[in-house]
This record gives structure tokens, C-alpha cells and sequence, in this order.
């Protein structure tokens, strides 16, 4: 009898096999962010893709949420679950931000999974931004939200002297939030 060999994948081709499989069945997640995600972008990235999902971060300094909405419209391609960051720089303006928000949602409509990441209230239009986010996911089954708001109101020392942009720790307090969020990604078959 001849046996054919085996080939034995090393840790790291296991890794990306898998990762070729999960990818094929639907698990790829779009970040999408201003500078916030510029900075945590990259660990969310990390954190996310040891659960198997396939993670793409898109971020910009100064985006504003209308912006958002174009590149979720320009890069939606085979994405079925979103990540929106986004309000630190048109939140100042409640009722366009309502909108702007409202209208990506909408393009989401017939995502899996969208999580809203809330943002953290150093300003007092961020509170009602904060509101919004919470009154437009309850309108749309299928979104979700992280609520990073209430996490730095209970862990100090996560974002800078600016109340806005991360420090290491938020970085890594966020992308536990949101691989907390999301969870393994399911598995071809199961």
C-alpha cells in the first residue's frame, strides 16, 4: 500500500487558510472612522481578525460623517458587516448629523450587523450625538451599538488631554469592545 503524504500546515498557513475560508463565506467587517479610527483602527484590526473575521479599516483625519456615507457607498462590495466611527467632526451641528448618520444606516439597511460606535462626551454636542445613535439604531433591526461612551466614563485614562483621540490603553479598551461585540466569526459550515 501506498500512502500518500500529508501536508502539515505550520501555525501561521493554518492561520491564512482559514482566513481564505472565512473570507469566502461572507465574514469580512468595514471599519469606517475619522482620526479616532486612524488610532484604534489598528489594534480593532488585530483584535477582530484573531475572532476570523477578515477586517478592512478606512479612516481619515477630519472625516465627517458625510464623507463616511460615501466611502460605506464606494467600498460595500462583499462587506456584510460595518463598524461607523464617526461624529467628532459634525456633531457640532445636531440636526445634520442626524441626517448624515441616518442616511448611512439606511444604505445598511440589508446588512448582517452594523455597530455604531458611540462617542465619548467631552463636548456637550457629543451627548446629544450620543442620543441620536441610540434613537436611530432603535429604528433599524440591525444595528448595534458599542458604546465606547459609557466605557471611558468608567475607565479614566483612556483618551488624551483633548477628550477625543485615544491613548494606547483606549485603543486597546476599544478593539476589546468591539471583538467583544462581534465575537468569533462562525466558521465555514457551522
Amino acid at each position: 500500500m501506498v500512502r500518500t503524504p500529508v501536508r502539515r500546515l505550520g501555525a501561521a498557513s493554518l492561520v491564512a487558510a482559514i482566513t481564505v475560508l472565512l473570507t469566502a463565506c461572507g465574514n469580512q467587517v468595514l471599519m469606517v472612522g475619522d482620526s479616532v479610527t486612524v488610532g484604534a483602527g489598528p489594534a480593532v484590526q488585530s483584535a477582530l481578525d484573531a475572532e476570523g473575521w477578515s477586517t478592512t479599516v478606512d479612516a481619515r483625519v477630519g472625516r465627517p460623517t458625510d464623507e463616511a456615507l460615501a466611502v460605506v457607498r464606494a467600498r460595500r462590495g462583499a462587506n456584510s458587516r460595518f463598524i461607523i466611527e464617526s461624529g467628532y467632526n459634525d456633531a457640532g451641528d445636531p440636526a445634520t448629523y442626524r441626517a448624515r448618520l441616518a442616511a448611512i444606516l439606511d444604505e445598511l439597511a440589508d446588512a448582517d450587523a452594523v455597530v455604531v460606535v458611540t462617542l465619548n462626551e467631552s463636548r456637550w454636542y457629543y451627548a446629544t450625538a450620543n442620543q441620536t445613535i441610540w434613537q436611530l439604531a432603535a429604528t433599524h433591526p440591525n444595528v448595534y451599538v458599542a458604546d465606547w461612551a459609557a466605557v471611558t466614563r468608567s475607565t479614566p485614562g483612556l483618551v488624551g488631554s483633548d477628550g477625543i483621540h485615544l491613548t494606547t490603553a483606549g485603543s486597546a479598551a476599544m478593539s476589546r469592545l468591539l471583538a467583544d461585540l462581534f465575537g468569533p466569526a462562525a466558521l465555514p459550515g457551522a
